[in-house]
């Protein structure tokens, strides 16, 4: 009997220990000779302090050199891989990672490499791509419709793709994520770019990734090779703390630590899940302040992208803070393809003002109608016009609350033929003068016209500096 319990014991142990240090899943990271160190290393580390699996898979498997010649490098900065490309299995896999340098060119040389990234692509799961790690997925063509960043040499490297349209859209921003996508310009937007790739990670797995703003010193005599401390010292940026190893206690630290009071490790970077433990036991998590929105843009697919690029920097210029709204989080294309970032649904608007000011930017989208001319109108329309619906609706929510509102174009039409605009003068496109119906509002030739108090219906673009001169107008009182 007791040897029976003893058993059960170990048992009961042993598969303990296993549950504590199982993996929340793994990570593929494709990697060449000539990758970049400051892309590929904190990111690797990063997901490793988190207890990702982070399996390295490259063409031919064995060592991978940092240096583009691929002769080993003098300072031991060269990495082995755990598999080839070949050999890897999608389904194994939450996402893939791929990091700049010389590495991406090579990469996408290998049929094995591009046959992979297009079926990761069809999988819809999460890929991330930093500097000239984009590259891979362009010429790959699965950008094409997409918005991405990465460093500005692209457009030179790709321009075959840039030319036929596949390029996708570009944005010179730090971390540009647009679906599955995930992608960041140079290493100065590691860290930022390597903890989004852990958040939508998080998203799946349940792992937070904790952020801080704190500085750390570990006081130690023996301080290592400058890699080995600069290791430590981008992993950590990752999570917003400033670590450094240094040989005296200075007075410039959240948390002073001494090295031989830490658990022994073999190098450096082996600290990082215990320095992620110790800045959960002492600090409080970094939070951002919340904004307050005194301005929102009311965006849907198909918007007007000349009122939108004009009046944002022009709301911006005289102190408004302006929230992009639309049906879903996420990028919104304009009529003529120009991509805005909408960072609230009209499901859920965080903190604004009562007085906002709104913006209809106006645009051509498919409005449903049972009586369309010689042609039959797909589903989809209906639903779209049934979100369409609450856009109008959530805006005039907003104007009974307080919210003065600018509707532009062929929104002032939508609006205009609304009961609640019946009789009603509304400023319009031209060719829509005959467009309102029974029960409407009335088309107005002005520019602009105060359709209702505090409710302006506009012609269109064509009216802007009027608008802005309104605006003026109302910023000054």
């Amino acid at each position: 009997m007791l040897r029976y319990l003893l058993i059960c014991v170990l048992v009961f142990v042993t598969i303990s220990a296993s549950c504590a240090t199982e993996s929340p899943g793994k990570v593929l990271l494709l990697l060449e000779k000539g990758f970049n160190r400051s892309e590929h290393f904190p990111t690797y580390h990063s997901l490793k302090a988190l207890g990702y699996t982070v399996d390295i898979a490259s063409p031919h498997g064995g060592i991978v050199y940092t240096r583009n010649d691929g002769t080993p490098d003098p300072r031991g900065r060269d990495v082995e891989s755990d598999l080839r490309v070949a050999d890897a299995n999608i389904d194994d896999y939450l996402t893939v990672v791929v990091p700049g340098g010389y590495s991406p060119a090579s990469l996408e040389e290998v049929p094995a490499v591009i046959d992979l990234v297009r079926a990761f692509q069809k999988t819809g799961k999460p890929m991330a791509a930093v500097c000239h790690g984009p590259r891979l997925f362009v010429n790959a063509g699965i950008m094409e419709g997409h918005v991405m960043t990465g460093l500005h040499t692209l457009s030179d490297e790709c321009a075959g793709p840039w030319q036929d349209g596949a390029f996708g859209t570009y944005l010179d921003k730090s971390l540009v994520i647009d679906g599955q996508f995930i992608t960041a310009r140079y290493p100065g937007d590691v860290p930022v770019w390597a903890r989004a790739v852990a958040q939508r990670l998080g998203e799946q797995t349940g792992v937070a990734v904790p952020v801080y703003d704190k500085r750390i010193r570990i006081v130690a005599e023996d301080q290592g090779t400058g890699h080995a401390r600069w290791l430590l010292a981008g992993t950590m940026d990752v999570f917003g703390l400033n670590v450094r190893i240094v040989k005296e206690i200075p007075d410039d630290a959240d948390l002073v630590l001494n090295l031989s009071d830490l658990p022994p490790v073999d190098q450096f970077i082996d600290l990082a899940p215990h320095l992620l433990t110790i800045a959960a036991e002492k600090f409080t998590q970094y939070t951002p302040e919340v904004p307050v929105y005194d301005a929102v843009v009311a965006l849907r697919p198909g918007f007007d992208e000349s009122v939108v690029l004009a009046l944002m920097p022009q709301l911006q210029a005289t102190g408004k803070n302006v929230l992009v709204v639309a049906p879903q989080v996420g990028w919104v294309h304009s009529l003529n393809g120009v991509p805005v970032e909408a960072h609230a649904s009209y499901e859920a608007v965080p903190n604004i003002t009562a007085d906002a000011l709104i913006i209809a930017p106006g645009g051509l989208w498919p409005r449903f109608d049972p009586n369309v001319r010689q042609a039959e109108q797909p589903e989809w329309v209906i639903a779209d016009n049934k979100l369409e619906m609450k856009r109008r609706e959530w805006v005039l929510a907003r104007h009974e609350g307080g919210s003065p509102v600018i509707a532009f174009g062929f929104d002032s039409l939508g609006f205009g033929r609304m009961e609640a605009f019946a009789g009603k003068q509304v400023a319009t496109s031209d060719q829509a003068r005959w467009s309102f119906g029974k029960g409407g509002g009335k088309y107005n030739d002005e520019l602009l016209a105060e359709t209702k108090e505090k409710f302006w219906t506009v012609k269109g673009a064509i009216a802007l500096p009027q608008v802005i001169s309104t605006l003026n107008e109302m910023s000054a009182q």
